[in-house]
Parts: C-alpha cells; sequence; structure tokens
C-alpha cells in the first residue's frame, strides 16, 4: 500500500513537472524588475517614429509664434498623409519614452520562441527614438495575451524585452489618443472675460462671476456684472464645446478661401489671452464647410456643420444691440476678421487688438 502511494505521488510530481513544462512560455522566464531601454529627459526628445506594413506614425516638434515647443504627429498610410497637433494627454506620455523602460526582460529567446511572439526576422515593426545626441532602434514584435503588452528587441542586440501595453499600442491609433480636438482649453473659473466679436466688428464683452458667489458661477455682460446674462452663457458654451473633427490639409485654405465668422478671445484673472478662436465658413448652403483656427490646435482644423450653423445662426441675435466699430458692409471672403476695437459701448470695448503671437 505504501508503494502504491509512494508510485502515486511521483506520478503526480511528474505530470505537473510535464504540465509547466509543456505551457512554459517565454513570458515566464523573467526578471521581476523594470529594465531601462533607452535613457534620457523627455525635453531631450527630437522624433519618435513607429514603422509598421501598413502605416507610419512620426512625431516631431515645432516651435510657434509664442516660441512654445509643441509635438506635432504625422500619420501616413498609403497615399493618405495627415497631421495635427498633440494634445497634453501625449506630452504627459513622452515621459514614457526618456527613459524608456521595459516591464521586465525575457532573456535570450529559441529560434522557435522568437517566432512566436512575432520576432523571428520577419516584417516587425520598428520604433525609433531620436533625441539631440543618439537614434535607438527598436523591433516590435506581438502582443501578450490578457495584460497586451509588447515584445521589443533593441536593434543588433538580442535580449527580448516586455514593455507596458499602452506605450506603444496608442502610438498606433494617434489620432484617437493623442489629437487635439478641443479649441479653447481655458476653463469658466480661471477666466476673468471674454470678447466675441464678428466680421462686422460688433463686439460683447462677457465677464465670469465667481463660482463661489451665492449665485454660482455665471456669465454676465460687463455693462451689468451682477446680472446673469443666460443667452450668452449658451452661447459661450456651445463655443467652448466646439471641436476639431480633422486637421485641414492644406493649411493655406484657411486663410484664401474661408470667410470669417467670429472671433473669440479668453482672459485669465492675471489679463493674459488664455484661448482664442477664429471660425470660418467656405460656401453656403448645403456646399457650405466650417473650419477654424485656434490657440490651442495652432493649426486650421475641420469642425461639425451642425453645432458651427448654430453658432452662425446664433450670433446675429446676441450681437444685434451690439455697436459696430465700423459703417457696415459685406464681409471679405479671404481676408481675417476684423479686429479695429470699437469707439462707444460698455460692452462693446475690448482691449487693445491682441498682438500677432496670441492671435489664434
Amino acid at each position: 500500500m505504501n508503494e502504491v502511494k509512494a508510485f502515486s505521488g511521483l506520478l503526480l510530481a511528474l505530470l505537473a513537472g510535464a504540465y509547466v513544462s509543456w505551457t512554459k512560455t517565454p513570458e515566464s522566464r523573467r526578471a521581476e524588475t523594470k529594465v531601462e531601454l533607452f535613457a534620457g529627459t523627455p525635453d531631450a526628445i527630437e522624433g519618435l517614429r513607429l514603422v509598421s506594413s501598413t502605416a507610419t506614425v512620426s512625431v516631431g516638434f515645432k516651435k510657434g509664434e509664442d516660441g512654445i515647443r509643441y509635438p506635432w504627429f504625422t500619420y501616413a498610410a498609403g497615399k493618405v498623409t495627415r497631421g495635427f497637433t498633440a494634445n497634453k494627454s501625449f506630452e504627459e506620455r513622452l515621459a514614457s519614452f526618456a527613459p524608456f523602460m521595459a516591464v521586465r526582460s525575457l532573456g535570450v529567446l529559441s529560434p522557435s520562441e522568437l517566432k512566436s511572439v512575432g520576432l523571428s526576422g520577419k516584417g516587425e515593426r520598428k520604433f525609433t527614438i531620436t533625441t539631440r545626441s543618439q537614434t535607438r532602434i527598436f523591433e516590435v514584435g506581438g502582443r501578450t495575451h490578457g495584460a497586451r503588452d509588447h515584445y521589443v528587441r533593441p536593434e543588433g542586440r538580442s535580449e527580448v524585452y516586455l514593455v507596458e501595453a499602452r506605450v506603444l499600442g496608442d502610438l498606433e491609433f494617434p489620432d484617437g489618443h493623442f489629437m487635439q480636438r478641443r479649441l479653447v482649453e481655458a476653463s469658466d473659473e480661471k477666466t476673468e472675460k471674454v470678447i466675441v466679436a464678428d466680421s462686422l466688428g460688433r463686439t460683447r464683452t462677457l465677464v465670469r462671476r465667481s463660482d463661489d458667489s451665492p449665485a454660482g458661477g455665471f456669465w454676465a455682460l460687463e455693462s451689468s456684472p451682477d446680472t446673469p446674462n443666460e443667452t450668452w452663457g449658451n452661447y459661450l458654451d456651445k463655443l467652448m464645446k466646439l471641436s476639431a473633427s480633422e486637421y485641414l490639409d492644406d493649411t493655406t485654405r484657411f486663410e484664401a478661401q474661408y470667410r470669417p465668422i467670429l472671433e473669440a478671445q479668453w482672459f485669465g484673472k492675471d489679463g493674459k489671452v488664455t484661448g482664442a478662436v477664429t471660425l470660418a465658413k467656405e460656401g453656403e448652403g448645403k456646399n457650405a464647410n466650417y473650419a477654424a483656427r485656434s490657440m490651442a490646435t495652432r493649426a486650421p482644423v475641420k469642425v461639425a456643420r451642425f453645432t458651427a450653423e448654430q453658432l452662425e445662426h446664433d450670433l446675429g441675435s446676441v450681437l444685434d444691440d451690439a455697436a459696430p466699430t465700423k459703417p457696415t458692409t459685406t464681409a471679405p471672403t479671404t481676408s481675417a476678421p476684423t479686429r479695429t476695437a470699437p469707439t462707444t459701448g460698455a460692452d462693446s470695448a475690448p482691449p487693445k487688438s491682441p498682438s500677432k503671437k496670441n492671435r489664434p
């Protein structure tokens, strides 16, 4: 009986060992400590590139008229190429690339294991990090089950690593994760006033009353700052929710073919411009297209026609009693919106026209 029990125990142990050996994957032979694959700091990055058999995603950096450096995406797939400004989420994500960290090392894998993780030398994607002083290329294979981490191997080396799923995964579909879509980043709580003007020079200045006041936060005309103005509040809310659907391929079209409808500027508590939007229109009726340029997007973008039409339609009624800055004329078809300051009217006198660097 004891011999039977002993043999039974030995058999179970052998079966367990066989099971572990059979189910063993490269992922199971891993160090549990993060590994630095590329040293550096986010501000030293000059470019990123992820190349696959179907598309190339590149990130470069531009300098705006305000002197601020900002990331710019270029997505190329077949004959289609589009670009867009990166949002704040991506600016925070830059810290994931310098230093570029692996979740763990899997060591040197056998040829069969390399094939199973997509690093056999056939069709790997390439991920490149470029800084001021160096360029590093990584081969990107498949993804793990469950966590969806990426198998990565530094070019010219044998050791394979796992890189967290979101670090590279979000780069594959950048417009869904990193496109700057909001036209205005200013918040009501940090805004002192907003100036809205149409192409005829009619303007209104709205002030934001404190959210700590007994009546709560609200918008009011500058001439009656203690009286909530729901009409203007709703209009500004709709304007701030207007977002980009995509960026114009030809940025010169905005100046050449779009007719300005309105301009709006947001000012912070310190008096500095925190947001600016120019909404414009191309064509009329069913053939009309709307686009906008803003401090946040930095480049002209297409916007939703339905919301833009509402903003255009409602602008006349909310500005009806605002004095024009000059005799009413037909709005120009190619020039920028009128920026001459009105000479009369408490609600119609904005500060001096913003300098070029503050224009959207």
